[in-house]
Order: C-alpha cells, then structure tokens, then sequence
C-alpha cells in the first residue's frame, strides 16, 4: 500500500513560537513532507502561527495543553511524561500515513550536507522494506559568543559547533514500527518483534545530520524548560557547555535556507 507520505516528523513543542516558522518553512523546503505536532503550548499565538500550515496540509496539530498533570516533569523508570504520551499516541494513530517516522525538536533541523541532494532525496534512496531504521548523527551548537537572543533566524546566528557527533536521532521505516506503548525514549523507537530489518547507522561523514541548537543564547539557555532536568543551570555548566559547543565554524546549513514568506 502507498503511504501518504515519504518523511514525517513527530515534535512535542512548547514556548518555542518565535522558532516555529523558521523550523517549519526550512524542513518544507528540505522535503519534509508532514508534521504531527503535540501542542504543549497552548496558546492563542502558536495556533495561529500553525493554522496556514494546517490548511496547506502539512501540519496535524494535538492540543497536548489539557493533559493531567500527572504527566508533568521529569521522568523515572516506566515513567510517561507528556513527550513520551504525544510519541505514543502519533506511533499509533499516524504511522500507516507515512514511510518514514522522526522524533524531532524544534530545535533540531535535518540536514543534508550533500551538495545536489535534499533530504527527502537522500531518505528516498534507502529501502524502506529492508531498513528498519537509519541512526542519524546529532551535532551541537552553541551560542556562538551571544548573551541574549539575537534579531534574525536561529541558523543565520548560531554557526558554531562541537567537533563531532555527541548523539543521535534514528528515523524508522513505519513497516517495521511498533505501536510503541511502552518507549520512553526521544531518540529512538520500538519496533515489532516478528519483522527483522537492517539497522543502519550512518557516521559524521555520511550525508545526513541532524544540527541540534543545544544553547541558543546564553539568556535562552537558562530559561529553557527543563522538564528532564538534563540540563544543569549554572555558570559553571554554561561554560563547559560553550566551550564544547562552540569549537567549529560551521554554517553549512545556510545554502538551505528559504524565504521567510512560506507558506
């Protein structure tokens, strides 16, 4: 059966509307085909900024603000939190849609570095009967020397990174993708038992990559939430974080960057 969709992304987000459009219209035009966007917000401004994105069919938005705080902060063992609850409920509901399934944040922009080929080109070229999922290596950037947040898109201001690849995102080939009521994980998925596939890990030299605005601003840093508690919010800590992330000049990603006016 034809799905729908080639690449689709899963993304719990929430006070991240000044980034929303940016993220959107760049992995639009990359090849991003859908969407499936769990709404922690809630707000008035972020479903009218996803509203356009809705009518032009790339956008399914859950409303995720009304979910019992039960699900609220960080997580244990065998624990859900809200995250964990919109991945799940997207695997279920939404996986026959679409060929290729990634967790995502809107923080995280997919890449290619290749100079002819787009994403979806590059995630077309892998069999999806025979791969259960590609492992795709994450980058992070840092604040590039910026104390508050900058006028302008996060990609035109933050151009420097860690050396390598410090983490990973896997996309799964949805023929082989479980319901995946019990995966506590952002960065990979649970897959069925009875159907066997090749997991394919790509490295820093192959040509997908996930560039991962690990900091933004210093400002941005301290005030990110912190649902995890992952991220430890001291000076101290900023600045081994800055030191790591800011060691290359890369902004590779530019030639990618459309027009603001889409869609």
């Amino acid at each position: 059966m034809t799905k729908r969709h080639l690449l689709s992304f899963v993304t719990n987000f929430k006070d991240e509307n000044r980034y929303l459009k940016e993220w959107l219209n760049y992995h639009i035009s990359v090849g991003v085909d859908h969407f499936y966007l769990i709404n922690q917000d809630g707000s008035v401004e972020s479903k009218e900024i996803l509203l356009p994105y809705e009518k032009a069919g790339y956008v399914t938005q859950y409303d995720w603000s009304h979910l019992k705080n039960k699900f609220e902060g960080p997580t244990f063992f065998f624990q859900k939190n809200r995250n964990h609850v919109g991945n799940i409920t997207i695997a279920k509901n939404h996986r026959h849609e679409t060929q290729w399934l990634l967790k995502i944040d809107v923080d995280e922009f997919l890449f290619s570095k290749h100079n002819s080929k787009n994403v979806s080109e590059l995630i077309a070229s892998y069999d999806s009967k025979k791969i259960k999922y590609l492992r795709i290596p994450r980058i992070d950037f840092g604040n590039s020397g910026l104390n508050t947040p900058p006028k302008g898109g996060v990609l035109s201001n933050y151009t420097r990174r860690e050396t390598g690849s410090s983490n990973y995102k896997d996309c799964a080939s949805t023929l082989f993708l479980s319901n995946n009521s019990y995966c506590y994980s952002q960065h990979y998925w649970f897959y069925k038992w009875s159907k066997k596939g090749l997991a394919l890990a790509l490295n820093d030299q192959d040509d997908l990559r996930i560039n991962h605005y690990y900091t933004k601003s210093k400002k941005e840093y301290f005030q990110r939430q912190n649902i995890s508690r992952g991220r430890r919010i001291s000076e101290e800590d900023f600045e081994k974080i800055a030191q790591r992330c800011n060691a290359v000049f890369d902004d590779s990603i530019l030639k990618h960057v459309p027009s603001d006016s889409f869609p």
